[in-house]
C-alpha cells in the first residue's frame, strides 16, 4: 500500500500499464520512487486498511501463476486469517473474546492468591 502526493505520483509517472500479465508493477514502482530519492517509511498505523480486490490467476502466463497464487494465499487465506477463523469454528467464540474471559480468569486468580495469602500472614 502507498501513500503520496498526487504530484509526486505523476512526476514518476505512476504505475506501469504497458506491463502484460500478472504481477510486477509494484515493484517496478517503487525501484523508481527510489531512484526519484524520495523518502519511504513503513506506517504501522493500524488506521491505514487496503481495499480488498479478488486476485485471479487463471488467466496470468506459465512464468507468473506461482507468484500470483502465492499472492492471493497469503493475502486471502493468510495464516492470521485462518487461524482466526479456526479458533472460531473450533472453540465456537472469537479469539478477542477467549482472551478477554482469560484475563478475567487470570485476573481472579491473582486476587484469589493474594487473598490466601494476606489470610496465611494474618494467621501468624
Amino acid at each position: 500500500m502507498v501513500c503520496l502526493y498526487r504530484t509526486d505520483f505523476l512526476t514518476i509517472n505512476g504505475f506501469d500499464s504497458g506491463l502484460d500479465g500478472w504481477g510486477g508493477e509494484d515493484l517496478r514502482f517503487a525501484r523508481r520512487v527510489s531512484n526519484m530519492k524520495y523518502t519511504i517509511i513503513r506506517s504501522l498505523d493500524h488506521g491505514l486498511c487496503h481495499h480488498y480486490h479478488p486476485k485471479d490467476c487463471s488467466r496470468v502466463g506459465k512464468g507468473q501463476r506461482a507468484s500470483c497464487l502465492r499472492v492471493q494465499a497469503t493475502s486471502e487465506a493468510s495464516g492470521q486469517t485462518f487461524g482466526l477463523w479456526y479458533f472460531k469454528h473450533k472453540h465456537n467464540t472469537s479469539m478477542w473474546e477467549a482472551l478477554k474471559d482469560h484475563h478475567v480468569i487470570k485476573k481472579k486468580e491473582i486476587k484469589d492468591k493474594r487473598e490466601q495469602q494476606k489470610e496465611r500472614d494474618d494467621r501468624r
